[in-house]
C-alpha cells in the first residue's frame, strides 16, 4: 500500500541575500541564469519579488542531504521591492517578459520573506 508522509521545512539557512534596485534588474538576472531545464521566472510574496537558488549538486554532501531530510533548507535569495503583484515583468536589458508566480499562499516562504524584509542591506 502507498503511504504519504509530510516533512515540513523547519528552517531556511540563508547563505546570501542580494537586493536589486528594480524588478527589471532582477528579471534580467533571471533571464541570464536561465536554461532549458530551468526557464526564467520569479516569485512574488508580500511586496517582494524574488528568486531562490539552492546549492548545486556538486556541493551537495551527505551532510546537506541529512539536513534537508531534517527540514533545513539552504538558499540564496535575490530580490527587489514590488509592492503589488503583477503576473509579468519586463527585463529591459534583454527585452524579455519574465513570468511572476504569486506565492502568497506559501506560509513557509512568507516567514522567509518576513525575515528578509527585516534585514539591513549594506
Amino acid at each position: 500500500m502507498v503511504q504519504v508522509s509530510h516533512r515540513p521545512i523547519k528552517e531556511f539557512v540563508v547563505t546570501k541575500f542580494t537586493q536589486y534596485p528594480s524588478p527589471g534588474e532582477l528579471g534580467r538576472r533571471a533571464i541570464v541564469e536561465s536554461g532549458p531545464m530551468s526557464p526564467a521566472h520569479l516569485r512574488w510574496l508580500n511586496g517582494i519579488i524574488y528568486k531562490l537558488t539552492y546549492p548545486a549538486a556538486s556541493v551537495i554532501s551527505d551532510t546537506f542531504v541529512k539536513e534537508f531530510l531534517d527540514g533545513r533548507v539552504w538558499v540564496q535569495v535575490e530580490y527587489a521591492n514590488l509592492p503589488n503583484f503583477t503576473p509579468t515583468i519586463h527585463s529591459e536589458g534583454e527585452n524579455v517578459i519574465v513570468p511572476v508566480l504569486d506565492f502568497s499562499g506559501d506560509e513557509d516562504e512568507a516567514v522567509l520573506i518576513g525575515w528578509l524584509k527585516g534585514q539591513k542591506q549594506p
